[in-house]
Order: C-alpha cells, then sequence, then structure tokens
C-alpha cells in the first residue's frame, strides 16, 4: 500500500534538509503495510485522492480509504492534519526517505487508535454493567423511597395535628382570656374602662393596671415598656418570700425576687427615665405583663 503526501516545511525544517545536501520536495510517496489500513476508513468509491482536515495535506491511496480522527495518550482530540507534522519532522531529520517504509508513523496512529477503541469498549461495558446494576437495585431502591416516602408523610401528619392541636388550644385560652377580662371590666372596672371598652377602643394597658391594682394592690407598678432590667437575687429578704407566696395563690400571676441593679421610681413607669437606687423587688407576670413591687 502506498502513500503520497503533499508536505509543507518550516524554515528550519528547510536548512535542515539543504543543510543534509537533500532537495525539499513537495510529493512524497511512502510504502505502508496493509495491515495499517486499520488506520483508514471507507470513502467514496469515486475518489482516491482528496485533502485531509482542511490544510494542504493530500493522501493518495491504493484503495478507497481515509485517515479518521483519533484521541492522543492524554485524551485529546487529535484530527487527520495533526499527521502532517509527524511525516515532515521525519522527512526534515532525515529519518524518512521518500519511497522509504512509513510503517513507524503509522504504528504510531494504530496504536492511538486502537488505544481509543478500548476506552471506547470499556466505556460501553462499563455502562452496560451500570444499566445492569440499576435495574437489579430498582425493586429495592423502589421500595426503600417508598418507606421513606410513607415515613414522611406520616411524619408530616403528626407535626400537622401538633400544630392543629396547639393553635386549637392557643384559640381557646385566648378566647377565654378574652372571656374573663370582659366579664372582670363589668364587675370590677372603672368608669373609664368599661365606657372604653363598650366603645370598641383598646384599653388593655387600663385593664392590666386596674386589675392588677385589685388583685395584687396598688404597690405593683406595671413595666410596660419591659424596662426595668432585672437579675437574680440571692438569699430574698422574708417579706419578700411571703410577698412571692401571696402573689402566686392569687389564679393567673407568676412571681419571684428579683434584684433590681438600676432600681425604678415610686411613680408611673411610664416616667421611669434611667438608674436609681439598687433595690430588691417582687416580679409578678400577669397575661405576658411584668409587675414589680418595691420591697424596702
Amino acid at each position: 500500500m502506498k502513500l503520497r503526501i503533499e508536505a509543507t516545511f518550516s524554515e528550519s525544517q528547510k536548512a535542515q534538509i539543504v543543510a543534509r545536501g537533500d532537495e525539499i520536495g513537495s510529493i512524497y510517496t511512502f510504502e505502508m503495510l496493509r495491515k495499517y489500513a486499520t488506520v483508514f476508513s471507507a470513502t467514496s468509491a469515486h475518489s482516491k485522492a482528496f485533502r485531509v482536515s482542511n490544510d494542504e495535506i493530500e493522501v493518495v491511496l491504493l484503495g478507497e480509504l481515509r485517515i479518521q480522527e483519533y484521541r492522543d495518550a492524554e485524551g485529546r482530540w487529535i484530527g487527520t492534519h495533526h499527521i502532517k507534522p509527524d511525516f515532515c519532522n521525519a522527512i526534515a531529520d532525515g529519518t524518512l526517505q521518500d519511497a522509504a517504509s512509513c510503517d513507524p508513523i503509522m504504528q504510531k496512529i494504530a496504536k492511538l487508535l486502537d488505544a481509543k477503541e478500548a476506552a471506547r469498549q470499556a466505556a460501553i461495558e462499563k455502562a452496560e454493567r451500570n444499566a445492569e446494576q440499576a435495574e437489579r437495585e430498582r425493586p429495592e431502591r423502589e421500595t426503600r423511597e417508598a418507606l421513606e416516602a410513607e415515613q414522611k408523610r406520616i411524619a408530616k401528619e403528626a407535626r400537622d395535628a401538633e400544630k392543629a392541636e396547639r393553635e386549637a388550644i392557643e384559640k381557646a385560652e385566648r378566647d377565654h382570656a378574652k372571656a374573663e377580662k370582659l366579664d372582670w371590666i363589668e364587675a370590677h372596672g372603672s368608669e373609664q374602662l368599661r365606657k372604653g371598652t363598650a366603645a370598641g377602643y383598646n384599653c388593655q394597658k387600663q385593664y392590666i393596671i386596674e386589675r392588677v391594682a385589685r388583685d395584687l394592690g396598688a404597690e405593683y407598678l406595671l413595666d410596660h415598656s419591659e424596662a426595668i432590667k432585672t437579675k437574680d437575687r440571692s438569699c430574698p429578704s422574708l417579706e419578700a418570700l411571703e410577698e412571692v407566696e401571696r402573689a402566686a395563690e392569687i389564679a393567673g400571676y407568676t412571681a419571684k425576687v428579683v434584684w433590681l441593679p438600676n432600681g425604678f421610681r415610686d411613680e408611673d413607669l411610664e416616667a421611669y427615665m434611667g438608674y436609681d437606687e439598687p433595690c430588691e423587688a417582687v416580679e409578678a407576670r400577669f397575661q405576658g405583663y411584668y409587675l414589680y413591687q418595691k420591697i424596702e
């Protein structure tokens, strides 16, 4: 099998050829073993000479064959036009003479193509194994996914039920507190509180003030803006402990002894502006509001 290539040389390659005393040719014909036909694939039945890739290399074969693309050892695409430098370098350095065998170069290309085919076959076999494995695991996977989905559904239903129950309890407590508040205002509230509430005004603060004054005593002051700073009280006084016991006995109240590092004024806490003498106090809570009584 013969291979004819139209070669082009760089200036340095031309210098090599001239220095060696050879003439610079343009068309070189080489002998090639037929076994390297594996490097080629069938082409048009009407073409025995054709241009490879998009450059000036022209290949003429005794047979209807053409050069394919292939990958190099690093997996990079190598087009057929990359064959040209192999031949031109070999011609320029004198290792390949016109009419000589080009089998060493074709052997290199054949090995690359063999490696490409081996890699392709390995990829196909791996894909087939993966597909078979996935098919074997599919029933187990589907069962597992169904179980996980069922567990998630049950957990969500439990959370939703718990949330609904919690919201229902909270609503019932709010409704009860509202009804109890209106009953208390009607029975014990001042004329201002009764008329304001009946007219639809928000009288919550006034209600808390009057309710606490009646339940605990006027000494308790409402910290409506939560401006009072508190700290834990060590070893409270007997008076404070007894007041906590008294307040805790009244329905709806909790109480504890605290220390007020900034103190507070013996007046409406709306006028509380800052530092006062530190003191012991009882902190009571009623419907989320903080109330304080100073212990002298």
